[in-house]
Formats: C-alpha cells, structure tokens, sequence
C-alpha cells in the first residue's frame, strides 16, 4: 500500500495498481494542517502535523499523542516512535503512548530521523548523532567534510544494519556505525545536477542499489560496491520532494512540487516516468510505502497416526512387530472355487519313504478348510529347526537338508491365529547354522521306488495314485547324477613328482603349488622361470651399463673443470705478478719526485 500526502490531502493506492498507473489517485481524505511526515506502523498510517501525531483508520484521524512543539520529523519501528521537535527528541512508546524518554543532544535544529531497531541515528545541519535506545549511550560521527554544506537526510541501509547513508549538500557518504572515526566511502553527484539531495532510498532486494533524489529534479542511481559507484543519472526536470523504492524493487515512486507521483521504471531508463495526478494538483510532501509482510513458516505436517505405523521396507523387516492381526506373509485371495477342500499336497523327496505307504510327518501341510477361526498346521521340520513360520519367502534360504524342501511350501495364516504366532513374527529370526561336527553331505533318510517308475510294483502305484497326486523325479535325479558327474571330471589332481628327478634325489616329494620355487629345488628350472629370470638379469645388465656411462661421463666433465680452473689460476698468478712489478715501479718514481729529481 502506498500513502500519499499532499498539502491538502491524503491519499491512498494498491501499489500493484501502479504497474499499469491509473491517470490520477483520488483523495481519501481532507487534511486541515500541512502534513510533515508519515509512516506505517504495525497497525495503522500515523501521519504527523503540528503537534499531533494521529493514526488513520476508517477513513478518520484518530489523535495518539500530543507533544509539546511543533513536530519537524518523525520516525517508526515495531518497539519504538521517535518525534523531532526543534533540537529536541521524544521517544514514545506505541503501545501505550507514553513518553519513555527525552533527548537533547543537538544545538541547532534537527534535519532528519532514521530508527533501526533500538539505534536511532538523528541528523542537524552539522552534526550526525547515534543514540542506543536501550542503553542510552550516544556517539557522534566523525571525519564530516561539509566545506560549507549542510547535511540535509540519512537513513539506515535495510540490508546492513550497521551503515548508515548520510547526505552532505550533492555527496551521498557512507558511514560504517562501528567505526565512526571517519566515513567509509564518499560519492559525488553528478556535475550536471542541481539542488541538494532531498531523499535518499534503498532497493528492498539489492544489497548494493541506492536511489538518490534531489531538489532540482535529478535522480542518481548508485551502486555501492563499484568503485564508480554513481552508475546512471537521470534529470526528470522537475522538483522533487520525496522518493520511495516500490515494494518488489523494480520502480522508484518520486513525490514531486506540482502534486504528480512519478513512476521510474528501473528496466525502462530510457523511457520517460509515467505521470499520475494525485488529488487537487497540490505539493506531494510525504510518501510512505507499506513493506511487505514476511509470510509466517509453513507449519510442518505432523504425522499422521497411520503414517507413524508405516515403516518402509528393510532387510531387518522381520523384526519389527505387524501393526494389524493378519499376518504380512498371507497369500494373496482365490477365487472362490479354489476355496473347496482338496487333499494336502506334499513334495515327495526321492530319499523319502513311499509316498502312498507312509502318513507325511516332516512337511508343512495346507489345511484344506480355510475358515476365519483357526487353521491348523502339523508341525513341520523348519518348526522344529527354531525358524519362525512368519518369515517371508524371500528371507529364507535353501538348506541341503531334507527342510528346505520342506520349507518350499508357502504356509497361511488367518486373522484367527494364535497369539504365539503373533509375538514370534515380531522377533528377528536367526538363521540355523549347521554344526561344524555334521556331515557335509545330507544323510539319506530312506530308500524308495520312484512314483511312476517302470520298476516299482503296480500294486504300490495304484495304491499311492488313491491317495495322492505322485510326481516322477526319475529323471531330476539323473540330471544331478550327471551334474555330479561334470563337476567331478573338472577336478584336476596335485601335481606327481617326475621318476627321474625322484630317482636322482632320493626323495620322493613335490614342493607345494603356494609355495615359491627356489632355483636348484626339483621341479624349479621351469621355463617362465629361466625366462623371468632373463628378463631381470637383462634389465640390470642395462641399468648398470647406463649408471657406468654417466658415472665416467661425470668423472671426464670433473677433469675438463680441473683444467680449466688451473689455467685460470695461472693466468691470475700471473696478472698478480705483473701487478706487483707496476706497483713497484710507482713507488720508485715516487720516491724519485719527492726528494725533487
């Protein structure tokens, strides 16, 4: 929301209406004393004119507060609002719209007003004073460089909070609240520009784009980071008396003397701004733009009861305990033809008894009835073994004993089970290990004839056709002897001492085939072995010639200096001696010319 206030009027627009700007803002209300200052608060529009302070609500002014002078500036935050009064400064709390303190720290008039949380910068035509609000320490900025200027605004950058833009008659300086000794940066206007800086704004996204506006009608973009920091400047030709950045950063909102709100457009520059009337044609004083409110954080979904009790699968899944009675590993329905009763089906194994001769014991059987009481099952080999009947099929393994064939035969639970059967599925099932004392190979349970093998008797087959289905595994086990057979002819036998070479050593072994051939050992000249050795003696060989080359090639290069150095030590002794022969011959002149020869 954007408040504008004229000399004689407020006025108030939806900013998102200035992305296509209406022609002119009609006024929302009259005022009777000249506005000099808005702001928006936490609740409401406080506007400030003569020595009231009144908050806008319901198209009326309300009075909040009442100070004793004429108020020239006024300033807002969440905690605090801070009035101007002359040299005077009053600070009130919102809340309860009581004075909490008075400071006095200027001599001359104050110019400006800018609040950051609890620091309060205030600005007079010669001095810029920092106050701490919850401390109440003050400190003064030093290293001004007014040559004659007066200092007209400041305000707080939004993005550091320890900046503080301050403007001195066209340059825009930059303090550092930390280090108030001197400034940290100085940025001239434009020489073409005209008038003193009247407002100074900051971009609500960028960190580093400030908007400068002066009184002659220019507007200087700056950029804080660069070493040419005034990047663009702009004459609108035209008064300016407020500026404002747009809530989203992408236009600057220029208050001007002939009661028109200019609209720049920042991706635009080269176009001229657009023009809005604003009520009677009268001076825009204050403008005030309405931040935009932080969105609260999502509040983060709690978990529902049943996605609490959803654990994902896992190799450990047996472990965990079955939110509901079913248990996880029920087959899927059948239709309901399939639910008559049928005889048990048990997978014979060959080293089994008869199959028709014999009640089955060691298998796992289906119950045929498949009521929602109970179901009942015999006990089955994998039972007996510790393994718990709830384990899925994909986490069994096959044993070589007769209970995995057993254990092949998927097993059916209902919501009727036992509560046993219940608590054991909950638990991690470990797996049987077979003893280190059991024979590898499975021991053969008994002998039997084949279900439909052409040597068994008729009468044993028809009487094990009336009771059961039979299948033929004749030819399954062929297929394993067979296999059996492959596998054993792959088999390759230790290595066999030569007659000759035991013969002649007079023992008969063989060196091991981990073990390293020593040369002389029987059985080592082998023939990799003569060729590795080759190779190796030929590389040294190599290595040892090229270290004597470079070897007598550094002993030759050592003489050639030695040479070298003794000629040059002569042809010094020599020079000495020459020397000395002159030196001699000059004292003697010498000598001669001073006794007068």
């Amino acid at each position: 929301m954007l408040a504008l206030a004229t000399t004689t009027s407020l006025s108030l627009l939806d900013t998102a209406d200035l992305r296509r700007p209406p022609s002119s803002i009609p006024i929302a209300l009259a005022l009777t004393a000249r506005p000099v200052a808005t702001a928006w608060s936490k609740n409401h529009l406080l506007l400030a004119s003569g020595k009231l302070v009144q908050a806008y609500t319901d198209n009326t002014l309300n009075t909040i507060f009442t100070a004793e002078e004429a108020i020239s500036h006024m300033a807002c935050s969440q905690t605090s609002l801070v009035l101007a009064s002359g040299s005077k400064i009053s600070v009130v709390d919102p809340d309860a719209l009581q004075l909490t303190q008075s400071l006095e720290s200027h001599k001359t008039p104050i110019t400006s007003l800018s609040l950051n949380n609890d620091v309060l910068a205030s600005t007079s035509a010669a001095a810029v004073h920092l106050h701490d609000l919850s401390s109440g320490k003050q400190t003064s900025l030093r290293g001004l460089a007014l040559a004659g200027q007066t200092i007209s605004t400041c305000t707080f950058h939004p993005h550091t909070p320890n900046k503080l833009l301050v403007a001195i008659g066209r340059k825009l300086v930059v303090y550092d609240t930390t280090r108030p000794s001197a400034p940290s940066k100085s940025i001239p206007m434009n020489d073409a520009a005209t008038g003193e800086i009247v407002s100074i704004t900051c971009s609500p996204f960028s960190a580093t784009l400030v908007a400068v506006a002066t009184s002659g009608g220019h507007v200087g973009l700056v950029d804080l980071n660069k070493e040419q920091a005034l990047f663009r400047t702009l004459n609108l030709k035209v008064g300016i008396t407020c500026a404002s950045f747009s809530p989203d950063g992408a236009s600057v909102y220029l208050g001007t003397e002939t009661g028109k709100l200019l609209v720049l457009d920042l991706r635009t520059l080269d176009k001229t701004p657009k023009s809005v009337s604003v009520g009677s044609g009268a001076r825009i004083e204050v403008l005030a733009v309405q931040k935009k409110a932080k969105a609260p954080a999502a509040a983060e979904p709690k978990p529902s009861t049943t996605s609490s009790s959803r654990v994902a699968p896992a190799k450990n899944a047996a472990s965990l305990r079955a939110p509901s009675t079913t248990s996880s590993n029920l087959s899927p329905l059948r239709k309901p033809s399939a639910l008559s009763p049928r005889p048990s089906v048990k997978k014979p194994i060959a080293d089994s008894p008869k199959v028709s001769a014999r009640q089955p014991v060691s298998s796992r059987t289906v119950s045929s009835s498949r009521s929602v009481t109970t179901t009942t099952r015999k006990p089955s080999v994998a039972s007996t073994l510790g393994v718990s009947e709830s384990i899925s099929v994909a986490a069994r393994r096959p044993s070589s004993s007769s209970a995995s064939s057993a254990s092949s035969v998927p097993t059916f639970q209902t919501a009727g089970a036992k509560a046993k059967s219940q608590r054991v599925a909950s638990r991690t099932p470990s797996p049987e290990l077979p003893s280190i004392h059991a024979p590898t190979t499975p021991v053969v349970v008994g002998k039997a004839w084949a279900p439909e093998s052409p040597e068994r008797p008729a009468e044993d087959f028809v009487k094990s056709k009336s009771k059961a289905k039979t299948v033929n595994f004749e030819k399954m086990e062929e297929d394993k002897e067979n296999e059996r057979e492959r596998s054993l002819s792959m088999q390759i036998s230790p290595r066999r001492p030569s007659s000759t070479v035991s013969a002649a050593a007079g023992n008969n072994w063989a060196p091991s085939p981990l073990r390293n051939v020593v040369p002389g050992s029987p059985a080592g000249n082998s023939t990799a072995h003569e060729l590795l050795r080759g190779i190796v003696r030929d590389v040294m060989d190599d290595f040892q010639t090229e270290q004597r080359a470079q070897m007598v090639g550094l002993h030759l290069d050592t003489l050639k200096m030695g040479r070298e150095l003794g000629r040059e030590l002569k042809s010094i002794r020599e020079d000495m001696r020459l020397l000395r022969e002159e030196n001699q011959r000059l004292r003697e002149e010498n000598e001669l010319l001073r006794r007068g020869y």
